[in-house]
């Protein structure tokens, strides 16, 4: 059986600095991700942050990210949304002549891949299906009479007539 080191953060960083594979802002962005690298070279760091260490905008962030990724430095393993901060992995591209290579991926980063997560991605829940929302926000009717369903009894203000409780004759009946 043969046993691989794990390649570090300081090798991937000398890496980034001899290629030709993206611009010389692009390996900046990737210098700079290396000083966050975890052993395991997996780097998250909120964009505005680099924005404002590197003194560019957060789309030119974007469009390096994007780069990086195109040249086979990153890979997305939590991407990004709202609340929550993108996972990227540092990559040694299997070629430095071809722009469009697939990066190599040790065993270990790929079995961790599947297995990170945070409190974010625990607390994840899918939305209802489209048609399921589709009375959302919908008028609310009422009636001039106070209510005697039981969901809205105590209020005292009349029923909405998409109450469960409601029906025109027990409000009437309420109103006498």
């Amino acid at each position: 059986m043969v046993t691989r080191r794990k390649r570090t953060a300081e090798e991937w960083r000398r890496v980034v600095f001899r290629t030709q594979l993206v611009s010389a802002r692009t390996k900046l962005y990737l210098v700079y991700l290396a000083d966050f690298m975890d052993a395991g070279r997996r780097v998250s760091r909120e964009r505005r942050l680099v924005a404002a260490d590197l003194g560019v905008g957060e789309r030119t962030v974007d469009r390096m990210t994007n780069e990086a990724r195109d040249g086979g430095f990153l890979s997305t393993i939590v991407p990004g949304r709202k609340g929550v901060t993108a996972v990227y992995q540092g990559l040694f591209p299997t070629s430095q002549r071809d722009s469009s290579c697939r990066a190599e991926l040790d065993a270990d980063d790929l079995s961790q891949r599947d297995s990170y997560g945070g409190p974010e991605m625990s607390e994840t829940v899918a939305l209802k299906p489209r048609s399921a929302r589709q009375h959302v926000g919908a008028p609310v009717v009422t009636t001039d009479a106070p209510s005697t369903c039981p969901y809205h009894a105590d209020d005292g203000l009349p029923c909405p007539t998409d109450c469960r409780g409601y029906s025109p004759s027990s409000n009437e009946e309420a109103a006498s």
